[in-house]
């Protein structure tokens, strides 16, 4: 099995394989797959990065003024 980080990095390579070994196999698909994963996965974790941020904010000791804001 092969690691998806690195099918775009060795895709010539990794297309003659395919196409030595007679395999039917969508390897453009894949490495489009994997990217879309992991911009998926990036928007996630920026999303919890903010999520946690913000629950610390709201630990702290607030002015009313701020609490509203918060």
């Amino acid at each position: 099995m092969l690691d998806a980080r690195s099918l775009s990095d060795r895709r010539d390579e990794i297309a003659a394989s395919i196409r030595r070994r007679g395999v039917r196999a969508d390897l453009d698909g894949a490495i489009a797959l994997h990217a879309q994963a992991a911009t998926k996965q990036h928007e996630l974790n920026e999303t919890n990065r903010r999520r946690n941020e913000h629950q610390e904010r709201g630990k702290k000791k607030l002015t009313l003024e701020d609490r509203a804001e918060h």
